[in-house]
């Protein structure tokens, strides 16, 4: 096989593979998406807790579809939250400090 073929099948297999993939991480997207709806559905809110700044909340808010309301509660540190941290972060939820 010359080397321009060999070229071309891993050039093919490769793509292959990352098709592959991609498709195995979209079903995996959709599978959170479709827990997140309907958990949005039957909650009156949702707490995202995070150590960064805010990219999964959004795609959290995204996912809800605007069912419910979701509130970030972000550190960016990187300590671990305090009871006191998430309890405020519920009650800003819950519209109690606002």
């Amino acid at each position: 096989m010359s080397k321009k073929a060999k070229t071309e099948v891993a050039d093919k297999s490769a793509v292959a593979i990352t098709d592959t993939v991609l498709a195995e991480n979209q079903a995996k997207i959709d599978n959170a998406d479709k827990a997140i709806k309907a958990l949005a559905a039957k909650v009156k809110g949702i707490l995202v807790t995070e150590l960064n700044y805010g990219q999964i909340v959004n795609e959290v808010e995204r996912a809800a579809a605007g069912q419910c309301p979701v509130e970030l509660c972000a550190k960016y540190d990187m300590t671990i939250f305090e009871p006191e941290e998430i309890l405020e972060g519920i009650e800003n939820l819950a519209g109690g400090n606002k």
